[in-house]
């Protein structure tokens, strides 16, 4: 995917709250990295899927080369939807199944594990038991 007319755009929203209150909100951009080609070629031959969410502790800036997070904890995601060049994916963390630590990245990935995309937060949040993570993170062609 080196010609960047051709990848995908993307903008994730992620969310972090305790007992019903807002603890953190980030809205922006990500990259769609190199390795997502392999995921799209899957999906035009049905027989892959975007199907996962993760989050990672790596604040390292983000490179089209990157491959993984770092201490990568995954889960499936609620929906996806697509629209007129787009996707929307909907992801969801409830308390008390998240792992202890400092969120500052998140990914989406293929049903094989491979990463598709990846933000680095501008605010890393702490989690713990007691914290969820909910966003929207939304693909976009042409």
């Amino acid at each position: 995917m080196n010609d960047r007319t051709s990848r995908p755009l993307g903008r994730v929203t992620f969310r972090a709250w305790r007992d019903g209150v807002l603890l953190s909100e980030e809205r922006g951009p990500n990259l769609v990295v190199d390795g997502a080609a392999s995921t799209f070629a899957r999906l035009a031959a049905s027989v892959g899927a975007i199907s996962q969410f993760a989050v990672g502790s790596d604040g390292t800036a983000v490179s089209a080369e990157d491959t993984e997070l770092t201490d990568m904890a995954p889960w499936a995601l609620v929906s996806a939807t697509p629209s007129a060049g787009a996707v929307t994916f909907v992801w969801r963390l409830p308390a008390g199944e998240a792992p202890a630590m400092t969120v500052r990245e998140v990914g989406l990935l293929a049903d094989d594990d491979n990463l598709v995309a990846r933000r680095v937060l501008e605010t890393p949040q702490p989690i713990d038991a007691g914290v969820e993570l909910e966003g929207e993170w939304t693909l976009t062609w042409g």
